[in-house]
């Protein structure tokens, strides 16, 4: 089978039919190309072609979810993570990557640190980076406090006014998402009913790549309340093996 007539036959039974951004400029030209020859004998290839990206393209326009967000960013993924989507051996779905610490008495929090391990309902990070062959749409973030000698036990909220003074940076493999002087003021729902407290979007989603560390640094003017605890919550998509 020529490689035209085998990148239709995958692009149109892949579990993300469709999504023209599943392929590179090369393969999507080489797919056009054979559905331009192919259509003069056999019109509905063309046809039915059509049908799938419009239907892929008017969903993924309509899912405002993250993995709506994804699926509108599949062309700036490396080819080999493409095709592992295509060819359904990745999926993506929408995740949160989170963190809890104690900040009694700090100035200064770092949420995730390269010496993290994994602990149920704490944090899901290992040396603060994403696992092999995941890949994560960062499309909002969340930043809560409370108060509790025991972290675990915290109920957590609208951050204090001492957490919410401070400044963070979020980085990726030295890549700013948001630099050092950024104010946690952006984190303050109060009085909001239509979003989680304190939730802000990222209206400029970025993925972040396996294996590079992820830092979330936030600093105070005034050292935080005795038992105050942070809870970090990025919220997106995750690219992950079936």
């Amino acid at each position: 089978m020529e490689k035209g007539a085998a990148l239709y036959e995958q692009f149109m039974n892949s579990p993300l039919a469709g999504h023209l951004g599943l392929l590179n400029v090369e393969d999507q030209a080489e797919l056009l190309g054979f559905v331009a020859k192919a259509a003069i004998a056999k019109p509905t290839i063309a046809t039915n072609l059509v049908k799938k990206v419009n239907t892929a393209a008017q969903a993924a326009a309509m899912d405002k979810n993250p993995r709506g967000e994804a699926l509108r960013r599949l062309d700036a993924l490396p080819k080999e993570i493409r095709e592992g989507l295509l060819n359904g051996r990745l999926q993506i779905i929408d995740s949160v990557l989170y963190s809890k610490r104690s900040g009694s008495a700090l100035t200064a929090l770092k949420m995730f640190q390269s010496g993290d391990s994994k602990v149920d309902h704490t944090r899901n990070l290992t040396s603060a980076k994403l696992d092999e062959d995941r890949w994560f749409l960062h499309t909002g973030t969340a930043v809560q406090s409370g108060v509790n000698a025991t972290l675990l036990a915290t109920d957590f909220g609208i951050a204090a006014d001492d957490v919410r003074q401070g400044s963070f940076l979020l980085e990726v493999n030295g890549k700013k998402v948001y630099d050092e002087r950024t104010p946690l003021t952006m984190f303050n729902t109060e009085g909001r009913t239509d979003v989680m407290q304190g939730y802000a979007p990222n209206n400029n989603p970025k993925w972040f790549e396996p294996g590079k560390e992820i830092k979330f640094d936030t600093e105070y003017p005034v050292a935080l309340a005795t038992n105050t605890n942070v809870f970090v919550q990025l919220f997106g998509a995750m690219i992950i093996p079936y």
